[in-house]
């Protein structure tokens, strides 16, 4: 579970930005043995899982009374029915650099090493 918190920690500090209530959803719970690690279901939107569309990218639609999107960039503003959201990992990166910095070993290592000593 210790893994899982880093994660977490890892994971909230990378979402983007705006996405205050994807950052709050990501969650860390047991799951016998094992843990998970992502977003829960307070981080879906009108237009679906939100949480796995910042992961992977997708087709999203505007859910406003004018029925359009607005986004500013280029210098000008932009607008349309529908759109492709570009992907913006926060999960895959997350779990990576926990892997990548020796953290979950040595967690594993120090949990080994007290079993050892408790038997």
């Amino acid at each position: 579970m210790a893994v899982a918190k880093d994660i977490q920690a890892d994971a909230r500090a990378r979402v983007p930005k705006r996405t205050g209530r994807l950052m709050g959803s990501i969650d860390a719970s047991a799951d016998g043995d094992d843990a998970l690690v992502g977003p829960t279901d307070a981080a879906s939107s009108f237009n679906g899982p939100y949480g796995r569309a910042v992961e992977l990218g997708g087709m999203r639609s505007a859910h406003n009374p004018s029925g359009r999107m607005w986004w500013h960039e280029g210098g000008s503003w932009h607008s349309a029915e529908s759109n492709m959201m570009p992907s913006q990992p926060y999960l895959k990166p997350a779990a990576e650099n926990i892997a990548d910095s020796g953290r979950a070993e040595k967690i594993y290592a120090d949990y080994w090493r007290r079993a050892m000593e408790a038997g």
